[in-house]
């Protein structure tokens, strides 16, 4: 035996006077993954971790196992030696282990091999002693923080840890009705948790983040989130609660994600390196909100074992996390409802993305689009905010229409975003900044007003444009804006519907 492994096997006898259940689970699953057909094995790899290994050695084995089970070759002591001797000198030692495992299980004592029922058993037993672990830590963990009076980090472990106890209670995500009486309301409720105070951003029901294709509702979102894992004021000028982000990202892939994310922290100043590595998470095209499982999945994946909960959750988009939902059905309020739920036991922040509906006649103030869909998604929001930019060049308008909290909305405000030149990369970082509504609103005009003279040109040529949507594909830029230009100069006569086509009122008798 090498001196690597000796080590090894005097760790194993040390802790197996504490740890004799695992141990034993630990070798009945490495026999069972080194002897079972691939068809058997692969629904139970599923059910097991590396880490879920008490010893070191058993889970570099695991992986070892699980790859050549996933790539379909065979287990035998040639490929466990070549693939533990590809993984240095620590690996190496496995192979070692994996021997001494199914040694010890067999001992020439005709042992039959594993049934799947033990295999699972013995899966089961390692992740329960694995997380019962996690939260004697972190029970450690809070006792640390209660005899130093950190109250605030106290509280949000505690509630972290209690939501994590509910998942692994509750797997099938089986929701009780649970109540509180005169005494939780004697209590002091102590002050909002807020995500951002200046935009009325917090725990509870989820924020809205409203508006068309190229108003930055993504960006919004997302340097929020950069701000909330790095503390840099939000646009400069918004402090933020520190934290960790998850980011369901629906409606864009994983290399467009991080690009995005690499130029907003280059644009901010701010290190990813310096940054914990689970601050931010990103899921590309999640498993859908419309499951029935929804709820426990998500539970999981907000408050992990061995973490803090997440401080915030961006979902991106609405309507592409839930497929089978008629947005324009009150249905469409059960997931919403859900995730004020979930921030309920965990304090997380959830800010959903939605489109806007079509933009209105009405342009006297600023929220010339409302989130698409059924009012039902206004109402489930806590607070929603929507957005505005004609063409995506110009800065984008912000019009906060609903808080629930302080019953008051924020004036509005509105942002830009610039490519920031890193390295002699024009588009190296991306920053976004607070300017002023006027800015934004003379951007618009202009927008609008070249809209305006498109659509004049075009009718001065084209005589058989039957309806508003086939000018809109016949006339450059962005179809809301089109829209919006035809319909201020049907407003003000310029253009009228006659002999079925629009028409330059000039030209109609």
């Amino acid at each position: 035996m090498t001196a690597p492994a000796r080590k090894l096997a005097t760790t194993k006898r040390a802790k197996a006077e504490n740890d004799t259940s695992e141990l034993l689970a630990a070798d009945l699953l490495i026999e069972f993954f080194s002897t079972a057909r691939r068809d058997v094995v692969l629904p139970i790899l599923e059910l097991v971790e590396p880490k879920y290994f008490p010893d070191f050695s058993d889970g570099r084995v695991f992986d070892v196992l699980r790859l050549l089970h996933t790539e379909g070759r065979s287990v035998d002591s040639a490929n466990v030696k070549r693939a533990t001797d590809a993984g240095g000198p620590a690996s190496a030692a496995a192979y070692d282990s994996w021997l001494e495992a199914l040694g010890r299980r067999r001992g020439g004592s005709g042992m039959p091999s594993p049934s799947t029922q033990a295999a699972k058993e013995a899966a089961d037993t390692l992740k329960a002693a694995w997380t019962a672990k996690q939260v004697e830590a972190e029970l450690e963990r809070a006792a640390g923080l209660s005899r130093v009076g950190n109250s605030g980090e106290l509280a949000e472990l505690l509630r972290g840890l209690a939501a994590r106890v509910e998942a692994e209670a509750n797997p099938d995500g089986r929701v009780a009705i649970e109540t509180f009486g005169v005494a939780d309301m004697l209590a002091p409720l102590g002050p909002v948790p807020w995500l951002v105070s200046g935009l009325a951003i917090a725990p509870g029901a989820p924020t809205l983040i409203a508006g068309f294709g190229f108003s930055r509702k993504s960006l919004f979102a997302e340097g929020l989130a950069l701000s909330v894992i790095s503390g840099v004021p939000f646009l400069g000028e918004f402090p933020t609660r520190s934290g960790s982000v998850l980011e369901l990202q629906a409606e864009q892939g994983r290399r467009l994600t991080i690009d995005r994310y690499q130029r907003l922290a280059r644009g901010h100043g701010v290190d990813l390196r310096a940054i914990a590595p689970d601050s931010l998470r990103v899921a590309t095209l999640p498993p859908c909100l419309d499951r029935d499982d929804a709820e426990a999945l998500l539970l999981r994946a907000i408050a992990p074992p061995g973490r803090p909960p997440t401080t915030m959750v961006i979902l991106d988009s609405l309507r592409a996390l839930v497929p089978t939902l008629d947005e324009n059905s009150s249905d469409v309020r059960r997931p919403l409802d859900m995730l004020t739920r979930l921030s309920e036991k965990t304090g997380a922040t959830f800010v959903v993305i939605h489109h806007a509906g079509k933009p209105s006649a009405d342009r006297a103030n600023g929220a010339r689009f409302a989130p698409r869909g059924s009012s039902a998604i206004f109402d489930a929001a806590q607070s929603v905010f929507v957005l505005a930019s004609e063409d995506g060049k110009a800065p984008s308008r912000v019009t906060h229409t609903k808080d629930r909290i302080l019953g008051a909305t924020v004036d509005d405000f509105a942002f830009a975003s610039e490519d920031v030149a890193i390295n002699g990369n024009p588009r190296g970082g991306l920053l976004l900044k607070l300017v002023g509504v006027d800015e934004a609103e003379a951007g618009a005009a202009s927008t609008l007003s070249e809209a305006k003279a498109r659509i004049l040109r075009c009718l001065a040529h084209d005589r058989d444009c039957r309806s508003a949507s086939e000018l809109a594909r016949r006339v450059t830029g962005r179809k809301a804006t089109v829209l919006a230009a035809l319909q201020e100069l049907q407003d003000r006569g310029l253009v009228v519907f006659a002999e079925g086509a629009l028409r330059l009122r000039s030209e109609v008798s």
